[in-house]
């Protein structure tokens, strides 16, 4: 962020960039809180990427990260409504960024404008991500247009945790094919499936 001193009293503003509308905006510092390299850090880089992976539980709406099979991180999310259920299958984590501004909705009545979301992690090309959500505090519910909504906190040790890595100083990751593998299913039995496919994927690798 680039820092600009205001003419008429020298108070200093934050210039902010805005990926959604290209455009730059100006804030105060003290509506702004410093985030330390320490707290963006990877976590669990010693454990094999290919030993990694989240399950979410759709109807449980839980999600469940695993290292070596054995589950190491559990958080209550609150997914796709109906009509726009978060999707089912195996994706990765292929594009992050520390703070996203997202919209959308279908229709006035549900049309949201969100800047400032922290902690995307993005799992497809139409924009489904697990992410903060500091809106609502409803979850374990559906409640979402299909990404799956987190605490604050758990989104960021989704955002941490997982593949790829994002370098502190960097806003943006986009790389396709090099993140952490997810399966979505819409009961135990579907991410049971879902584990044999991704176990038999394993073995021909």
């Amino acid at each position: 962020m680039d820092v600009f001193r205001d003419p008429r009293d020298t108070s200093p503003w934050y210039r902010i960039y805005d990926h959604l509308y290209d455009a730059n905006y100006y804030i105060r510092p003290s509506y702004l809180r410093p985030i330390t390299s320490a707290q963006l850090s990877p976590l669990s880089e010693d454990v094999p990427p290919d030993e990694k992976h989240i399950e979410v539980l759709l109807d449980q709406q839980l999600m469940v990260a695993y290292e070596f099979d054995e589950p190491v991180y559990m958080a209550r999310t609150a997914t796709g409504k109906l009509g726009a259920e978060t999707p089912t299958g195996r994706v990765t984590t292929f594009h992050k960024r520390p703070t996203a501004h997202m919209a959308g909705g279908d229709g006035s009545s549900s049309f949201y404008d969100l800047a400032g979301v922290p902690f995307a992690s993005y799992i497809t090309d139409t924009a489904i991500a697990f992410h903060g959500t500091f809106w609502h505090n409803d979850f374990g519910k559906p409640r979402s247009f299909g990404c799956i909504n987190l605490s604050t906190t758990d989104a960021r040790w989704v955002y941490r945790w997982t593949l790829p890595t994002v370098p502190p100083d960097q806003y943006v990751l986009y790389e396709p094919g090099a993140g952490t593998e997810v399966l979505i299913g819409e009961n135990h039995s579907h991410i049971l499936h879902l584990r044999q496919v991704r176990n038999r994927i394993r073995r021909t690798q």
